[in-house]
C-alpha cells in the first residue's frame, strides 16, 4: 500500500471523517509485517483496535439475564424497616428548624435595633458639633479630676519609698 494514501487516511481518521471501509483499510495496513518507519508510532493503536474487533462480545441473552436479575420482584411484599430512633429523628428535625428560625429572628431584630441606634439624631450638623464639643469637654474635665487623684497616689508612693529607704539605712 502507498504510505501517502495511508497518511491521507490517517489525517481523515484523526479528523473523524473516515468511512468504515477506510478504517478497515487503515487497520489492515498497520497489521502488516512491514510498516514504514515514520508510521510506526501509530501501529500499536491500530493493532489493538484490530484485536478488540475480533474478540467475541456479549450477546443479547446476557443482557436479558442481567435485566431480569435487576428487575424488582413484583410478587413480593415491600417491607418498610422502621427503626426505634425514627420518631426521635423527627423531633430532632423539628427542634433544629425551631432553633434556626429563632436564631434568624433574633439576628433580624438585633439588626433593626442597631439601625435605630445608628440613625442621625440631629438635623443640623452645627447642632451635632456643639453637642459633641460639650461631651468632649465633660470628658476632659473628668480626666483632669482623675489626674489630681493620681497625683495624690504618686505623692503617697514617694513617701512610702522614703520610709523604706530610711529603714534600709538603719
Amino acid at each position: 500500500m502507498d504510505s501517502k494514501h495511508i497518511e491521507h487516511l490517517l489525517e481523515k481518521y484523526w479528523a473523524c471523517e473516515t468511512s468504515l471501509e477506510e478504517e478497515i483499510e487503515i487497520k489492515n495496513f498497520f497489521n502488516q509485517e512491514e510498516i514504514p518507519e515514520h508510521l510506526q508510532q501509530h501501529a500499536p493503536l491500530f493493532k489493538y483496535l484490530k484485536e478488540e474487533s475480533t474478540n467475541p462480545t456479549l450477546d443479547e441473552a446476557f443482557d436479558q439475564e442481567i435485566l431480569q436479575a435487576l428487575e424488582p420482584n413484583k410478587a413480593g411484599k415491600q417491607v418498610k424497616m422502621e427503626t426505634w430512633y425514627e420518631p426521635y429523628l423527627k423531633v430532632a428535625a423539628v427542634l433544629v428548624v425551631i432553633l434556626v428560625a429563632s436564631f434568624a429572628l433574633t439576628r433580624f431584630l438585633n439588626q433593626q435595633e442597631e439601625q435605630a441606634l445608628l440613625a442621625d439624631t440631629y438635623e443640623n450638623p452645627e447642632d451635632a458639633f456643639e453637642e459633641t464639643k460639650k461631651a468632649l469637654l465633660l470628658i476632659s474635665k473628668n480626666i483632669g479630676k482623675g489626674r489630681a487623684q493620681t497625683q495624690k497616689i504618686a505623692n503617697f508612693h514617694q513617701a512610702e519609698q522614703k520610709i523604706k529607704n530610711n529603714n534600709n539605712e538603719l
